[in-house]
């Protein structure tokens, strides 16, 4: 993926650098892989297509991966303490995911029935 490319969106990222074109990059493989959709990475006819919510899930993706591990409590009492939060980007990937592309999402549960776990057994 290019600089271009990713101008061509019409993202709203500045600057938009190198991390931020592999963030991008990152953000629409992911989409890839976890739903039905399908366009090739590589087309700015098919970029120039994606849908909002697919641009948007760009978006966000960025903003979740930039943000960093901060502190979230001090205690100066007795010991100096720091405690620091990181979320899990996974989870946050996901419902993110969920929520704009839901639909579409690929899951990787698959469901048996019990009739044909019986038919091998017998046989």
């Amino acid at each position: 993926m290019t600089e271009e490319q990713v101008k061509a969106l019409n993202l709203g990222l500045d600057p938009i650098t190198p991390e931020t074109v592999l963030m991008v990059e990152a953000a629409l493989q992911y989409v890839l892989e976890n739903t039905r959709l399908k366009f090739d990475l590589n087309s700015d006819e098919e970029l120039a297509e994606l849908p909002a919510r697919v641009r948007l899930f760009a978006v966000k993706f960025v903003e979740i991966m930039g943000v960093t591990a901060g502190v979230t409590s001090e205690s100066i009492s007795g010991h100096l303490s720091q405690s620091f939060s990181d979320r899990d980007r996974t989870a946050l990937l996901w419902e993110l995911l969920k929520s704009l592309l839901g639909g579409d999402i690929v899951s990787d549960v698959k469901f048996r029935t019990a009739r044909s776990g019986w038919r091998k057994i017998r046989n």
